[in-house]
C-alpha cells in the first residue's frame, strides 16, 4: 500500500528512493514548456541511480566533489503551428539527485549535510483563547488562504480576518450573502441573541464586507476590481470551497470531517468558540501530535516542485527555458542548441544551501549522524514551519501526552531551542502524508502500528507491569492508573519510548530527566580513543535481548554484502565468495574524514581466509567499535570519595596511568584555495624565504610545497607553504632601483601546525583549484579536559596524580583510576551511575557484559543487591589514602564507563596581551582572535567561591580599555578605583531611553518609572521644531533635533525632550498600570485612544464614561 506507515529511522536507500520519486514527479508536472511557436514536452522520466561506497565518499571529500546521479527523460520539441515533432532528445539529463550515504548525509562539494524533519500544523480548524481575552478559531488551510474567526466576548460580535495588516470583517455577511445561509440553520449552532447582535452590527455593511474579503481571500493574481458585486460573491464562495482542510483533524475539532470550507464548517467553528467561552468545551490542543504532520527531505523536494506553488528557483529555470525557446533556429531547431544539460540542477543545490533545515553536522563520532535521522523541529519558515525561535509559544515546547512512544521526552537542547528541537523515538513511524504512528502490542502479544489519534483514543499501558492488577497507562491521552483489564494495548518496552542516544543509558529511569538531556548531548561528542573498550554494562534491545551497542555498531561498520566464504584479505579489501560463486570485494574504510572533528578508520579484519560469513556480518572493527559493539570510552575503576577539594563540584581526580589510557584520536582538515596569483613551488619558497623554515621542516613538503602523505608534522611545521604574487609598494620600487634582490615579488602563505601533539598526514589532494590535507593526531589527556559517564555526569580533570599517590583498594592494593565526589550524585539526581558501578562489578566477576532492560525491574536497587549477594560481592570497598595512611570503610567503588569529550583544554584557550579596541572599548584580539566573556556557569562558580574581587576585576578593569589602570599596575603604583564601564553607561542610557529611571547608590541599583519631572531634569531643552538641518548652510536648525545647545549636534550625547499634546502612560509600565487599576487591555486602549473618557470623582476614584454623556458610567476605576 502506498500509504503504509514506515519507520522514521529508515534505511537511507528508502528515503533516497522517495526523494528521487518526488523529483521525477515534480519535473514531469512542469512540462510542457511553451512559447509562441514551440512546445517542449517531457516523457519517460527515469532516475539513473548509482550506488556509492565509503571509498567514493572519501574521494569526494578529498576532491571537494558531490555524490550525485542524474535524472533523465525524453524531451520532444513540437512546432505548434504544424503539430510536427521537430526534434527529440532521449535520456536527456534534467538534473542531479544527491546520494544519501549510510549516515543519511548528502555530500555536496566535499561537505556532509543533514536534513532535519519538520513538524507542521495539519490543515484544520483550531479554537483557542487569545491573550486579550478574545476567542479565536484558526483555519489552517492546505490550499487557499488561511484565516481566523474571532469572537469579541464583550460585544458578542464574530469577525473574520485573513490579513493582520487589514481591518477585520464581520462574519454575518459571509453566511447570509456568500453562502445564503438561513437564520433557522444558523440558530442550530449559535444562540439567537448572539446572532441577532451580529446581523444588526452588519446592517448596511454587507457589500463593503464582501468586497473587503474578496481582496483578502482570493488570489491576488486573479482579482478583478471591475467585477460586479454578484461576481465577487461567486468568486469569494469559490475561494472558501476551494480551500482544503484535513478530514482527520476536523473530525476531532469540529465533530465532523471536512475537506473543504462550507457554511457548516464556519458555523461549527463559531459554535466551538461560544462553547469555550461558556466553559462547556475545552480549547483545542493544537500542540498535540494529532494535529501535526511530519515532513522530511522527499516532502520538501515535492513542495519545491508543487504545481502552481513552485519555489522561486523552479520558476526561474522555467522562465529561462521559455526564453531560450525564442532563440531556436527555425530552419533547423535543435533542443541542445538552447537547453543546457541538467537545467534544473540549481533547484536541489539551492535547497541545500538556503534551507534552514539543512545543516552540517560536526560529527565527532558516528552517533551524531545516526541520531540526526530522528531530529525534528517546528522551525523552518521556508518549508512551512515557524520563522523565528521567539515566535514559538511556551505551550508548544511542553511535553504532551501525544508524544508518548513518538518523541523522546528528554532528548532536547538545553538552550533556547529546548522543546523546539526534538528527537523521534526508535519506534516512531510515519506515512506518506506525514501522520505519526508508534508501535504497540495487544493483549494477545500481536504487534500493531497505531496512529497518534488511535493512541489518544485508546487505553495504552506502559511496559513491564506483568505482576500488577492496577497498572500505569495512558487512558485516552491522560496519564493515570487503571485496572489491568481495561488496557487495550501496551507499549512494547522502555526502548520504544526513547531515541538512539537515550537508549544507550543503563538504569535511565533512576536519573533525573535533565541529566538524560545532558547524556544525550554528550554521547555524540565522545572522542575516538586509542585504547577503547566496550562497556561492561549495556542496555538490551527488546524483544531479542541483544546489546543496543551492538545494533548501533552495525549501522556504521563495514559488513559483508552476502553470505559466503572469505577468499582473500589485503590491507584495503576483503574478498567474499558467495554461495553462487561470485566474488564480492568489500572495501575497508581507511581514514574517512567526517565534516569537522572525527573520522572513520577500520582496524585489521576480524575474519580470516576460509572463514564463513553471513550477510551483513561485520568484517572489521573501526575506531568507534570493539569486538563488534560500540566502544566510545573505557571502564575506569572509580571511587566516590572527596579528595582535598580537587573533585569539588565538576572536578575529577584521575591517576597517571588512567590518564595515559585516555589518549584520543583527532582529525584535522586543512584547505587552501588556489588563486591566479598562487605559485606552488617549494624551490621558490626556499629561494625567496631561505630562513623561514628549517631543512627538516621543508623535508616534509613535496615539490609543490604541500606536506606528503605519511610525514609527521610537529609544532611549528608548515602543512603547506605557497607563494603568492604581490604588487610592489612604493618602497619596493625605490629599493628595486638600488638592486632587484632587495625586492621580494612574493609573500609566503603557510599553514603552521599550532598544536603541541604531532600529527600524521594521512591523505591529501592537490589540483588546480584547491589543496586539501587530512591529518590525524593522538592527544593525551590533560588537566582541563572533560570526561563524562553515561548519565550526564560530566566533569573536568582538575588533578592528575601519580599512581602511588592515588587512594587504593585495601583488599587488592590496586589504585583507583578516578575519584568522584559523592555529593555530585545527590545534587544532580543521577543515581543510575551508582547502579552502573554495582552492575559492572557483577560483569567483571562473571566475565560477560551485564545487560539492562530499562524499566523492567520494579526496584533496580533490590535487584542489584540480590545479584551482588549471590556473587559474593559488595557495592563498597575499604579505601586507603597513601598520603595519610587512613582507611575509609564502605566507600562506593567499582568500574564505570567514562568517555572523553571533544571540548578539551586547547579548545577553551582565552588569553590576551596585544591588540586594539573596538568602538565600545572592547578588546579586539586575544585567545582565538577575539575577546572572551565570562560564562554564566563560571560566574556562578566564582560567586559560589565568594570571589567577589575577581568578579569586580573581570567586569571592570579587564572588560574594556583602561590605560590608566594598567599603567599604574605595571609601575607598582596604587591602583585607582575602576570607572563605570562604557557598556554599563550605554545600558543605563538604553534604559533611560526606554522610560526606565536607573539610580545607583553604593551597592544598590533601583529601577523605577521615568516620570515627567525626571525627564525635565535630564533634558537640556525642549525640541520645538521637526526641522533638523537648514538647507541653505547645512547648519543645525535652532530648536531642532540637532540643536547644539539641546542635544549637542549630529554627534551629540545630551538629552532633550518633546512636549506631548496630552499626557500618556509610560509605555514600559502599561502592564503595571492595568494591573493596579484593574483595567483590561481593551478598556485601557479605549481610554488611551480617546474612545471613552475618564471623569475624576474623588482623590483616587475615576469613572469611565462615554463622550458627550458623562452621566453614563461604564466602569469605576480606583487608583
Amino acid at each position: 500500500m502506498p500509504n503504509t506507515p514506515y519507520p522514521i529511522f529508515s534505511d537511507p536507500r528508502a528515503i533516497n528512493e522517495k526523494a528521487d520519486n518526488a523529483l521525477a514527479t515534480g519535473l514531469a508536472a512542469h512540462f510542457p514548456i511553451e512559447n509562441k511557436h514551440y512546445s517542449l514536452a517531457l516523457s519517460d522520466v527515469k532516475v539513473d541511480r548509482k550506488e556509492f561506497d565509503q571509498k567514493d565518499e572519501k574521494e569526494a571529500i578529498l576532491k571537494s566533489k558531490s555524490l550525485t546521479y542524474p535524472i533523465r527523460g525524453t524531451l520532444s520539441l513540437t512546432h505548434k503551428a504544424t503539430g510536427t515533432v521537430v526534434d527529440t532528445e532521449k535520456d536527456f539529463p534534467l538534473m542531479d539527485s544527491f546520494f544519501l550515504t549510510g549516515k543519511h548525509t548528502m555530500l555536496y562539494k566535499g561537505n556532509n549535510y543533514i536534513v532535519a524533519n519538520q513538524l507542521q500544523l495539519s490543515p484544520g480548524v483550531f479554537t483557542r483563547t487569545k491573550e486579550n481575552g478574545e476567542l479565536e478559531a484558526h483555519f489552517n488551510t492546505q490550499r487557499g488562504r488561511s484565516f481566523s474567526l474571532t469572537l469579541d466576548p464583550e460585544h458578542e460580535l464574530i469577525y473574520l480576518n485573513a490579513d493582520k495588516s487589514t481591518s477585520r470583517v464581520l462574519i454575518a455577511p459571509v453566511l447570509t450573502q456568500v453562502f445564503g445561509t438561513s437564520t433557522k440553520e444558523v440558530l442550530q449552532y449559535l444562540p439567537e441573541e448572539l446572532w441577532a447582535k451580529n446581523v444588526e452590527a452588519a446592517k448596511g455593511q454587507e457589500q463593503k464586507s464582501v468586497k473587503a474579503l474578496y481582496g483578502q481571500l482570493t488570489s491576488k493574481f486573479k482579482q478583478d476590481k471591475t467585477l460586479s458585486y454578484e461576481d465577487m460573491v461567486v468568486a469569494l464562495r469559490e475561494a472558501f470551497t476551494g480551500s482544503t482542510l484535513s478530514a482527520m483533524s476536523t473530525a476531532i475539532t469540529l465533530g465532523k470531517p471536512f475537506e473543504n470550507i462550507t457554511h457548516e464548517t464556519l458555523l461549527r467553528a463559531m459554535a466551538n468558540m461560544v462553547s469555550v467561552r461558556r466553559g462547556d468545551r475545552e480549547e483545542d490542543n493544537r500542540d498535540s501530535l494529532q494535529f501535526k504532520r511530519v515532513q522530511n527531505l522527499p516532502d520538501f523536494l515535492a513542495r519545491r516542485f508543487a504545481a502552481g506553488r513552485e519555489h522561486e528557483s523552479v520558476s526561474k529555470v522555467k522562465s529561462r527555458m521559455t526564453f531560450n525557446l525564442e532563440r531556436l533556429d527555425h530552419a533547423a531547431p535543435k533542443i541542445r542548441q538552447v537547453i543546457p544539460a541538467k537545467p534544473f540542477n540549481k533547484v536541489y543545490q539551492n535547497y541545500i544551501m538556503e534551507s534552514t533545515l539543512v545543516s552540517t553536522p560536526e560529527e565527532t563520532n558516528a552517533i551524531e549522524s545516526i541520531e540526526n535521522v530522528g531530529k525534528v523541529t517546528v522551525l523552518g519558515a521556508q518549508e512551512g514551519g515557524i520563522s523565528d525561535i521567539r515566535a514559538v509559544p511556551k505551550s508548544a515546547r511542553n511535553i504532551d501526552a501525544s508524544h508518548t512512544g513518538i518523541l523522546d521526552p528528554s532528548r532536547t537542547p538545553e538552550s533556547d531551542h529546548a522543546g523546539v528541537d526534538l528527537r523521534f523515538t526508535i519506534s516512531a513511524h510515519r506515512d506518506d502524508y506525514g501522520t505519526l504512528y508508534s508501535t504497540v502490542v495487544d493483549n494477545a502479544g500481536k504487534n500493531h502500528i497505531m496512529s497518534v489519534h488511535d493512541l489518544m483514543t485508546s487505553v495504552v499501558g506502559f511496559p513491564h507491569q506483568e505482576d500488577k492488577a492496577r497498572v500505569q497507562a495512558q487512558d485516552h491521552g491522560v496519564l493515570s492508573e487503571v485496572d489491568r483489564s481495561k488496557v487495550q494495548y501496551w507499549f512494547p518496552s522502555g526502548n520504544s519510548l526513547y531515541t538512539v542516544t537515550t537508549n544507550l543509558v543503563p538504569f535511565l529511569n533512576s536519573n533525573h530527566p535533565g541529566r538524560l538531556t545532558m547524556a544525550g548531548k554528550a554521547i555524540p561528542q565522545a572522542l575516538s580513543l586509542v585504547e577503547r573498550e566496550a562497556p561492561l554494562v549495556q542496555t538490551a534491545t527488546f524483544p531479542s535481548g541483544s546489546p543496543f551497542v551492538k545494533a548501533i555498531a552495525q549501522v556504521f561498520s563495514t559488513k559483508s554484502p552476502v553470505a559466503g566464504t572469505v577468499t582473500k584479505i589485503t590491507p584495503t579489501e576483503v574478498h567474499v565468495q558467495s554461495d553462487t560463486g561470485s566474488i564480492h570485494k568489500v572495501n575497508l574504510v581507511k581514514n574517512l574524514p567526517f565534516n569537522m572533528k572525527g573520522f572513520l578508520d577500520d582496524d585489521a579484519p576480524k575474519v580470516k581466509v576460509g572463514d564463513k560469513v553471513v550477510r551483513n556480518q561485520m568484517v572489521a572493527d573501526n575506531n568507534y567499535t570493539k569486538d563488534g559493539v560500540l566502544a566510545l570510552g573505557k571502564n575506569l575503576d572509580v571511587a566516590y570519595i572527596p579528595y582535598k577539594g580537587f573533585n569539588h563540584e565538576d572536578g575529577l581526580v584521575i591517576s597517571h596511568s588512567a590518564a595515559a589510557g585516555l589518549a584520543s584520536h583527532h582529525a584535522y582538515k586543512i584547505d587552501y584555495n588556489i588563486m591566479d596569483y598562487s605559485v606552488l613551488r617549494k624551490s621558490l619558497v626556499k629561494r625567496y624565504f631561505p630562513g623561514k623554515f628549517s631543512v627538516e621542516q621543508m623535508a616534509n613538503l613535496d615539490e609543490l610545497g604541500v606536506a606528503q602523505v605519511g610525514s609527521i608534522i610537529k609544532h611549528g611545521d608548515p602543512i603547506y607553504a605557497v607563494l603568492e604574487k604581490r604588487e610592489p609598494t612604493a618602497e619596493d620600487r625605490m629599493l628595486g632601483r638600488l638592486h632587484k634582490t632587495l625586492v621580494n615579488p612574493y609573500r609566503c602563505n603557510a599553514d603552521i601546525w599550532d598544536y603541541d601533539d604531532p600529527a600524521e598526514v594521512v591523505d591529501r589532494h592537490v589540483d588546480g583549484k584547491e589543496i586539501r590535507v587530512i591529518l590525524r593526531a593522538v592527544k593525551q589527556l590533560e588537566i582541563g579536559d572533560k570526561l563524562t559517564g553515561m548519565h550526564g555526569n560530566k566533569g573536568i580533570i582538575s588533578l592528575i596524580l601519580p599512581d602511588e599517590k592515588m587512594p587504593y583498594n585495601k583488599e587488592t592494593g590496586k589504585p583507583y583510576d578516578l575519584l568522584l565526589n559523592p555529593a555530585s550524585v545527590t545534587s544532580r539526581v543521577n543515581l543510575g551511575q551508582l547502579m552502573e558501578v554495582a552492575a559492572a562489578k557483577i560483569a567483571k566477576k562473571t566475565g560477560k557484559p551485564y545487560l539492562v532492560q530499562n524499566f523492567s525491574k520494579s526496584s533496580n536497587v533490590q535487584q542489584l543487591k540480590d545479584e551482588l549477594t549471590s556473587h559474593g560481592l559488595s557495592d563498597t570497598d575499604e579505601v586507603v589514602d597513601p598520603d595519610n595512611g587512613k582507611t575509609y570503610p564502605k566507600v562506593l567503588a567499582g568500574p564505570q564507563y567514562m568517555m572523553k569529550l571533544y571540548k578539551t583544554t586547547d579548545q577553551n584557550l582565552s588569553a590576551r596581551n596585544v591588540g586594539g579596541y573596538d568602538n565600545v572599548l572592547q578588546p579586539t584580539k586575544g585567545g582565538h582572535e577575539g575577546s572572551k566573556s565570562i560564562g554564566y556557569m563560571e560566574m556562578l562558580g566564582l560567586l559560589g567561591s565568594d570571589a567577589r574581587h575577581n568578579l569586580q576585576e573581570i567586569g571592570t578593569a579587564k572588560s574594556e580599555e583602561n590605560s590608566e589602570y594598567w599603567t599604574k599596575f605595571l609601575r607598582g603604583q596604587p591602583l585607582p578605583k575602576p570607572n563605570t564601564t562604557f557598556a554599563t553607561k550605554k545600558f543605563i542610557d538604553y534604559l533611560h531611553g526606554s522610560g526606565v529611571k536607573v539610580t545607583i547608590n553604593d551597592n544598590t541599583i533601583s529601577a523605577t518609572p521615568l516620570m515627567d519631572h525626571d525627564i525635565l531634569g535630564m533634558s537640556n531643552g525642549e525640541i520645538k521644531t521637526p526641522e533638523m538641518i537648514a538647507a541653505k548652510n547645512l547648519e543645525p536648525e535652532e530648536g531642532g533635533l540637532f540643536d547644539m545647545s539641546i542635544t549637542g549636534g549630529l554627534r551629540g550625547q545630551k538629552w532633550g525632550h518633546y512636549k506631548l499634546a496630552e499626557p500618556v502612560v509610560n509605555p514600559v509600565f502599561e502592564g503595571a498600570v492595568k494591573h493596579l487599576t484593574g483595567l483590561t487591555s481593551t478598556e485601557f486602549e479605549k481610554i488611551t485612544s480617546g474612545e471613552v473618557g475618564l471623569k475624576q470623582v474623588g482623590p483616587r476614584e475615576f469613572h469611565m464614561v462615554t463622550h458627550g454623556d458623562d452621566s453614563k458610567v461604564l466602569k469605576k476605576v480606583i487608583v
